[in-house]
């Protein structure tokens, strides 16, 4: 699957304010989109994922939704002191925040493939096509003997896996400028981005 061309219907047009004030398409949950450390939360972001140190297994609801979303790090240990070493999962933290805060404070930007736009492209909203400046790498968060890693995959194979997807060489994220999740149904994959989407690469195709 070839990540380089995404879609997305949204109700606002090019010069509503809040577009004009991100300069582009950019999420909307005040905690994570604080303009210039976007990138910086989502690096942080996966970083989380692939820290062995990082718990978050006696948290639930809202605490851990805003604890994932936190761009600081921090590490959770138990009564008795001791470092736990149960990590999120990728999927796990995505269901997490999707059923918890729903997307009135997502940290993503929803976005598709294809140009039906999981059902909102209905003739009411404007799509707008979004050309990436290079193809994104996909990625799955494997963890085994040898720790917790990201391991480039073609292409996702469980729809119920989410992946990974960053335009940067290092595997950890850390040099990605644009970091994305791909997820849902495979013919009908969302990939939702931790970063935001530019007026440069945005392009109106309907209506």
């Amino acid at each position: 699957m070839k990540i380089k061309i995404v879609h997305r219907a949204d109700g606002r047009a090019l010069n509503d304010s809040t577009i004009k004030r991100d300069k582009g398409f950019a999420c909307q949950n005040g905690a994570w989109a604080t303009g210039k450390n976007t990138v910086t939360n989502a690096r942080a972001f996966v970083a989380k994922l692939l820290d062995p140190n990082y718990d978050v297994s006696k948290l639930k609801g809202f605490e851990l939704a805003a604890e994932i979303l936190k761009p600081v790090k921090s590490n959770f240990k138990n009564k008795e002191g001791k470092q736990l070493m149960t990590t999120p999962g990728l999927k796990d933290v995505v269901a997490s925040i999707k059923r918890i805060l729903k997307d009135t404070r997502a940290f993503w930007i929803s976005t598709s493939l294809n140009e039906e736009c999981g059902g909102y492209n209905d003739g009411k909203n404007n799509v707008y096509q979004f050309t990436l400046p290079k193809e994104l790498r996909q990625y799955v968060v494997v963890k085994d003997e040898n720790g917790t890693r990201l391991e480039k995959i073609k292409d996702r194979t469980d729809a119920l896996q989410p992946s990974i997807c960053m335009d940067g060489d290092a595997t950890d994220g850390s040099d990605s400028n644009i970091i994305a999740i791909n997820s849902g149904p495979l013919n009908d994959v969302e990939i939702s981005f931790l970063t935001s989407l530019p007026l440069a690469w945005t392009k109106q195709i309907a209506p």
